[in-house]
């Protein structure tokens, strides 16, 4: 086969090298002759600390060696990367040797990802005096106050990430400021931070902070129509205040918000892709309204089943909800199939993480009309409360797919092949309202057309499930995993009837 890439113009090479990591660009260098030394004129050099598997020293020694070999051969260096930990020794290298050599190459693009090794370290003011210093990373730098430092110089940084940093308010109003055209901006664990000033910062695309020291007068000034991007982790979040169209976002976190979310449902996401939303007790109780017609994927994760709507959805979208000890209260399951209507046209995978839940809270005050097909129902829960939960969240929904987490999986699987199985023998002594509890599981026995048991090894792909008898898992259990495969029946509605003259519940068809 005729080697006809090899035949190519230099320069063009250089740029099928450029898209490639240094260590596979080196690795080209055993193809022909023609591409020998080709890897060693690229205009990018990358150096990551974390993947030299030999000493600091020598790591330095590499850095020094190629900027030389740049230098000599008088070659233009375009982009350069540099991870690593910040000692001492490292710091009198880029001060003296590495900053002044790449300027000299003519840098376009200097990217900088520096952690530092020491805990009274401060952030090297040598940094902000790079002109084209285009990408800054800081990671456990204490005592580094950046208040009266002039940042003129660094009016073409796009991306800085300060990362368990001792900056202050100042500080970050500062860097806004001198550097007008930054377009991601993270600032994370910064105990300091209290305000973030960022509305002259007209060309930011993407921020996350997340700081979750409580701040009595903490705020937010954004300018958040050109946001594409947003993680916010923090106890107030009021960047939706004005309300209005977020013409560019495609991706919103929310992470343990405390406050300033109730004019979400004023906006109006035209492009949001994803929407994650993270214990944001603010929620709690309050009907919030998601206008995003092109929502790809919505995750929720919390203690309380939130009460959200959203707009008529174009696309096909998945809905990932993880509730967390939900029982503190009998109204969850209504709640839960007020939610499950609002989620109508989503393939929903539900996840109940129920370790401390009791029996009574389970039946309480349930609802059960139009039950919406689910794709997964996935509980972790001692396995003595497992077939009560898992019978009251049959009221609302008919899960594709049952997953169990428990300790006892040998007994979980039999317990709950006993419930999906109307031969099934299955003791609950201990569950009150037995009745009633009988009752909701032959309802369930006449919904259920069939039950098939899966498992698959531990390190197996995903599509390597496949169905085998039960003897089958009781034999190599602690490899493999299991599931419950459900098919149902077409709708059967049946709700929750008035006592009767005993005062017992009973159910019947709607």
């Amino acid at each position: 086969m005729d080697d006809r890439i090899s035949y190519l113009p230099g320069d063009v090479l250089r740029v099928i090298l450029y898209f490639l990591p240094q260590k596979e660009a080196a690795r080209t260098s055993v193809l022909s002759t023609a591409w020998r030394n080709l890897w060693i004129r690229r205009k990018n050099l990358e150096f990551f600390e974390s993947k030299f598997k030999r000493s600091k020293e020598e790591f330095r020694h590499v850095i020094d060696d190629s900027l030389r070999r740049y230098h000599d051969s008088a070659m233009y260096l375009e982009e350069f990367t540099l991870s690593t930990a910040l000692d001492d020794e490292t710091l009198q290298h880029l001060q003296t040797f590495w900053i002044p050599r790449i300027e000299q190459l003519g840098g376009k693009k200097i990217s900088l990802i520096f952690e530092s090794q020491d805990a009274d370290m401060n952030i090297p003011y040598v940094l902000f005096e790079i002109v084209q210093l285009y990408s800054l990373r800081l990671e456990k730098f204490t005592d580094s106050h950046l208040q009266g430092l002039n940042l003129v110089a660094c009016v073409n940084l796009r991306m800085i990430a300060l990362v368990d940093v001792d900056v202050t308010n100042k500080d970050l109003e500062n860097i806004a400021n001198s550097c007008p055209l930054l377009e991601n901006v993270t600032v994370q664990h910064c105990r300091m931070v209290s305000r973030l000033n960022f509305d002259v910062l007209h060309h930011l695309k993407t921020l996350c902070f997340e700081n979750y020291e409580f701040h009595e007068q903490q705020s937010f000034e954004v300018y958040v129509w050109n946001l594409e991007t947003a993680v916010i982790g923090s106890n107030i979040c009021d960047i939706f205040k004005m309300g209005g169209s977020l013409l560019h976002m495609t991706e919103l976190s929310l992470n343990h918000v405390m406050e300033g979310l109730r004019n979400l449902s004023n906006c109006y996401f035209p492009c949001l892709h994803f929407l994650r939303i993270t214990n944001c007790h603010c929620l709690s109780g309050v009907d919030t309204a998601v206008n995003a017609p092109n929502l790809v994927l919505f995750e929720y994760k919390g203690q309380f089943v939130p009460k959200i709507k959203f707009a008529q959805i174009i696309n096909q979208w998945d809905s990932k909800i993880q509730l967390l000890k939900t029982s503190s209260s009998g109204e969850w399951l209504p709640k839960l199939a007020e939610l499950l209507q609002c989620l109508e046209g989503s393939n929903v995978y539900l996840i109940m993480d129920h370790n401390d839940i009791r029996k009574e809270h389970i039946f309480e005050r349930t609802r059960a009309s139009n039950k919406q097909v689910i794709e997964s129902l996935s509980v972790r829960c001692d396995l003595s409360v497992a077939s009560s939960l898992f019978l009251s969240v049959f009221l609302v929904c008919k899960p594709k797919i049952l997953y169990y987490i428990g300790d006892d999986r040998v007994t979980s699987v039999a317990y709950l092949w006993g419930i999906l199985k109307e031969e099934g023998n299955i003791k609950h002594e201990s569950l009150p309202r037995i009745l009633e509890f009988q009752e909701i599981r032959e309802l369930l026995l006449e919904e259920l057309e069939e039950a098939n048991f899966q498992i698959k090894k531990k390190w197996n792909r995903e599509k390597d499930w496949h169905s085998c008898p039960l003897f089958e898992h009781l034999m190599s259990y602690k490899l493999s995993h299991f599931r419950f495969i459900l098919k149902w029946k077409e709708t059967v509605a049946w709700k929750h009837s008035m006592e009767d003259s005993h005062g017992e519940k009973k159910w019947k068809r709607a």
